[in-house]
């Protein structure tokens, strides 16, 4: 178990909390993680480029010239490769498939890792008693400023539902146009986000929600 300070809006100590956490990460937790990223960035991928194989490319249908007694070399096609404006060979395909798999444990490992990594190192806090009532980015300023962070922070909030949709976009209208401040609910977490932080700062009611979903089987 790791200790992780919790501390209110005003940057106070209000207590700690214990994240579950070997005393050391091991080579093969950070080799889970990065294949997490490497999934979910291939998973990501759109093969824009393409090209067309002389099947595709138009015209063509007539042979140029007779198989023999002309003295050039035999051709079939306009539309060979060889020829300008002919087809492409092993061009790029807007049908290749990018995406790669990895199974369920891991996948849920790899989140475990990047938040234990965190609470090692710490590079997490855990925010009480976060409420702004209508969106104002100097508020959110002001939270983060109190808490004396600095670099490329990820703030991680409750997960919405019905009765509080209000005061959930309130605070993430306030914190989305800060720089280097990456603002979402518990619920959307991965790896990728983890790791490409220097901090994270999660209020109590999403960490109770990342400890259920994420570390219930730890």
């Amino acid at each position: 178990m790791v200790q992780v300070a919790k501390k209110d809006t005003a940057g106070k100590a209000t207590g700690n909390v214990e994240v579950p956490a070997p005393a050391a990460l091991t080579a093969n937790d950070y080799a889970i993680v990065a294949r997490s990223i490497e999934r979910q960035r291939a998973n990501a991928r759109q093969p824009w480029a393409h090209t067309k194989t002389r099947a595709e490319v138009s015209g063509g249908g007539k042979k140029p010239w007779r198989q023999k007694g002309t003295g050039r070399a035999r051709a079939g096609s306009s539309r060979s490769p060889l020829w300008r404006h002919g087809g492409v060979t092993w061009g790029p395909r807007n049908t290749r498939v990018w995406s790669k798999g990895l199974n369920k444990k891991e996948r849920q490992r790899a989140i475990r890792v990047a938040i234990q990594d965190h609470a090692l190192r710490g590079s997490m806090v855990l925010l009480d008693g976060l409420a702004i009532a209508k969106p104002r980015t100097k508020d959110a300023a002001a939270v983060l400023a109190s808490l004396g962070l600095t670099g490329k922070i990820l703030v991680v909030v409750d997960n919405p539902t019905p009765e509080t949709a209000e005061a959930h976009d309130a605070i993430v209208k306030s914190f989305r146009n800060l720089d280097r401040v990456t603002v979402l609910p518990a619920a959307r977490i991965n790896a990728m986000l983890l790791v490409g932080h220097n901090h994270m700062v999660c209020t109590t009611g999403a960490w109770d929600a990342i400890q259920s979903t994420w570390f219930k089987q730890a």
